[in-house]
């Protein structure tokens, strides 16, 4: 990897010429200054020690000079370019073997490498001067061309170079950029006639070439204009199977597909760009896979590009069902499979929708009222892989009546763990993923329909949303101005939530709420340092109505931290009943006796003589 850094420029006040060309029979002494006419002017480093500079200069009676060149060398090795006339750029090597096109003007061009902790050997650096042409033909390495711009150094004018490959085998190649910031200037792609030109500091959509006979030969064009600023580009060109691969554009009514061929001797992979209207965004669905193994992967990203970011990564575990959503209208499908010869199936399906949309990190979202009647709406939300989302429903316009549904889920699937419901406004409450995914599906929303709402990446071991039958809970809380919380809702239908807690250890200004259902709107008990009783009692809740637990720390909190752990579990029969009375005594028992009679409890038991 190439890392380029401008520091200040040099300038040498003595000079000692040399003109003509160099002897390449041996190496180049540190200091040899160079005059360069129509011939070209090769320099090979000697051995240098460790943390040692060696410099060379090079003047030319021309306004440009052009250097391709060679490094072997170490880690923390470098080679700085300098004009007079411009600052210096630095190339940091961590590996070997690369070449670049060095681009310079003006009548000095200052050389200097510089070993890190280890000596450097003896044409380590090799570089080979030439006044006359800027061009490049690009050999390949296993069938992959690396495609970099010129080392262009700010401030030194035009420049023009043009490179060159053939491609001596059909049927198609797609160019992917991995960075792209000509910011004044252009980058030209032909064949016998102009394929695409690229500009701009923003990687361009991966680019596809067919070669419908072959050899071929591409050329890149390269215009870089007097600029204050470093310009770069760098590229790949690599082979493609022409039958799933290319760009797809799709309308707002239709469904793309891509459909893997069957495994062929040598498979170059799939590689697909799907776009959508304006104002859209996509979603991807994996409809069917089977047979899939091995190294196989799927991969989608939210762009057009091998370099835009990644929104699904699935390998061997991959479910049919599983979902992607882009941010945008255009998306990035690449499939790739191994050597082994089974005949595997992988549809994925591709619409585009009006609502929805993949989310990043934090913020806003909603669904406006500008939609088809009775669409269904994709909203995925990511985070670091190490954290949790946390979703809340601010707000909404469901009309009574309608068949309007806001369904999450915990995860990128709808096969995955439903953590929530949701009908009506009333019934709204946070929502926290156990990963980095979550997803909200919305359903047969009409044109009077709207909600809105804001996510957040949360901490690990926090924020949780039980949906089972039973669950446990534990937080170790020492962050002060900060707050943990636990909802509870199962999706299994009635029943009565038992509540129960473990341990409670609370710091001065700590606080524990318990809610008498889940949108944290109707508190039952508020527990302090001061107010916890020897024996916290089990508190009981309607299931379809769902608890919360909110433990908060404040900005004065001790130093130590709060614990809070408990379980739960759900009650299917309740408390009280019909009783039958057959003989001439009989009891019965409050839930939980002889302890405390559980809160927010509510038991009636009818006796009937038999």
């Amino acid at each position: 990897m190439w890392y380029f850094v401008l520091v200040a420029a040099c300038v040498f006040s003595q000079i000692l010429d040399v003109h003509g060309e160099f002897d390449d029979s041996g190496p180049t002494a540190c200091g040899t200054n160079f005059l360069v006419d129509n011939n070209a002017t090769q320099i090979i480093s000697p051995n240098i020690s460790a943390n040692t500079s060696c410099s060379w200069h090079i003047q030319t009676n021309t306004t440009r000079v052009y250097s391709s060149f060679s490094l072997s060398v170490n880690q923390g090795d470098s080679v700085t370019f300098s004009s007079a006339k411009s600052g210096n750029v630095t190339a940091n090597v961590t590996y070997s073997g690369n070449n670049f096109l060095v681009v310079s003007s003006g009548v000095w061009t200052n050389i200097t490498f510089k070993t890190g902790k280890k000596p450097a050997q003896q044409g380590a650096l090799n570089l080979m001067f030439d006044r006359t042409v800027c061009t490049r033909v690009l050999n390949p390495a296993e069938g992959v061309w690396e495609v970099s711009s010129p080392l262009y150094l700010p401030g030194t004018g035009d420049i023009k170079c043009s490179y060159s490959l053939t491609v001596d085998s059909a049927p198609m190649r797609v160019l992917t950029f991995q960075d792209m910031d000509i910011s004044k200037g252009n980058l030209e792609v032909r064949t016998e006639k102009s394929l695409g030109n690229f500009t701009g500091s923003s990687n361009p959509d991966d680019f596809f070439i067919a070669v419908p006979t072959a050899p071929l030969t591409v050329t890149f064009d390269i215009v870089l204009s007097n600029s204050t600023k470093y310009q770069s580009f760098r590229a790949i060109l690599l082979p493609t199977e022409p039958e799933c691969s290319g760009v797809e554009q799709i309308t707002k009514t239709e469904t793309a597909y891509l459909i893997v061929p069957e495994q062929k001797q040598a498979f170059a992979g799939c590689r697909k760009v799907f776009k959508s209207p304006v104002n859209t965004t996509m979603v991807a669905n994996i409809s069917s896979v089977e047979n899939i193994g091995g190294v196989d992967k799927i991969l989608m990203n939210d762009g057009g590009s091998q370099s835009s970011s990644p929104i699904a990564n699935l390998d061997t575990s991959v479910k049919a069902g599983t979902l992607a959503v882009t941010s945008g209208n255009t998306l990035w499908v690449r499939v790739l499979l191994d050597e082994t010869q089974v005949n595997r199936k992988i549809n994925i399906s591709i619409r585009s929708q009006a609502n929805g949309g993949q989310m990043y990190n934090n913020g806003n979202f909603s669904l406006s009222r500008a939609h088809t009647v009775n669409d269904t709406a994709y909203y995925q939300f990511m985070v670091n892989s190490a954290s949790q989302v946390e979703l809340k429903l601010n707000g909404s316009s469901l009309m009574s009546g309608n068949k309007s549904q806001i369904d999450v889920f915990d995860g990128t699937s709808e096969y995955a763990s439903r953590l929530g419901s949701f009908k009506k406004t009333d019934s709204f409450y946070p929502v926290t993923s156990s990963g980095p995914h979550l997803l909200l599906v919305a359903r047969n929303f009409n044109t009077k329909d709207s909600f809105n709402g804001s996510f957040t990446e949360t901490i690990p071991g926090c924020d949780k949303t039980f949906t089972g039958v039973r669950g446990a809970y534990e937080v170790n809380l020492n962050r002060n101005n900060s707050q943990c919380g636990w909802t509870i809702s199962p999706q299994s239908g009635g029943g009565t939530i038992v509540l129960q807690f473990q341990s409670v250890y609370l710091r001065v200004n700590d606080t524990l709420t318990i809610y008498k259902g889940a949108s944290s709107s109707d508190p039952i008990a508020a527990l302090n340092s001061s107010t916890i009783p020897s024996k916290i009692p089990q508190f009981y809740f309607p299931a379809q109505n769902g608890a919360r637990i909110v433990l908060k720390r404040t900005n004065c909190s001790a130093n130590a931290s709060a614990v809070v752990t408990g379980n739960y579990w759900l009650d299917v029969e309740g408390c009280g009943g019909f009783m039958k009375k057959t003989k001439a005594l009989g009891g019965i028992k409050s839930p939980n006796f002889p302890d405390t009679y559980p809160l927010n409890s509510r038991c009636v038991w009818d006796v009937i003589k038999h």
